[in-house]
């Protein structure tokens, strides 16, 4: 038996997959290593550093965090969709290709405008994303907004590290703000620290 469909059902069926396929052909695929800048802000150096204590988190703690940077416009690509909703999607997506789980972290940046967005995997409990939050308001944008975009991902991958992942593998329980500096600004903690931690906490 032959299914025989309206025209006019055909036609918003096909309407309907159409940003669906846009954006599968949209979204980047996961990079070999932490690190993806495809807006091209990070320097070699930078890079390498950020990429060496994702990789030392890692082996330390088990979980994945990644870096995403979007060139110009990459996001506005997505119709529809703004920068919460496509980390969310792109963090989806790269779990298919990366073993990043449901305790990942994604940091996504925008270049223009200068944005963040960290998407957690559904491990977290839903105070850890105010928590996540918080990293971006603390040390992430202000960053951004003096033109510092470099420094404000590295100093976001250690906060996240330091206030989101630690803290949720030790299990206890926290609230948004408890353990975070009141300063604005702060120092990449030294990994051995983190080591430390992790010893600590298990």
């Amino acid at each position: 038996m032959i299914l025989r469909l309206p025209v006019q059902v055909v036609l918003g069926l096909y309407l309907a997959l159409l940003p669906v396929a846009a954006l599968a052909q949209e979204l980047p695929s996961a990079p070999e290593g932490h690190v993806l800048d495809l807006a091209g802000v990070l320097d070699a150096t930078t890079e390498a550093r950020i990429e060496r204590v994702l990789a030392e988190t890692r082996e330390a703690t088990g979980v994945e965090m990644d870096v995403v940077t979007l060139a110009d416009g990459a996001v506005q690509a997505v119709a529809n969709r703004d920068l919460e909703a496509y980390a969310g999607q792109l963090f989806e997506a790269w779990n298919g290709e990366t073993d990043a789980g449901d305790d990942g972290l994604l940091l996504v940046v925008s270049t223009e405008p200068a944005d963040a967005r960290l998407a957690l995997g559904t491990d977290y409990p839903p105070v850890y994303d105010a928590r996540a939050a918080r990293v971006l308001g603390i040390s992430v944008l202000p960053a951004f907004r003096e033109g510092r975009i470099a420094d404000g991902i590295e100093a976001g991958v250690v906060m996240a590290r330091d206030q989101v992942i630690v803290p949720f593998l030790a299990g206890a329980p926290v609230t948004a703000t408890e353990g975070f500096p009141s300063a604005e600004r702060r120092l990449p903690a030294p990994l051995p620290y983190l080591i430390a931690a992790v010893h600590v906490l298990g």
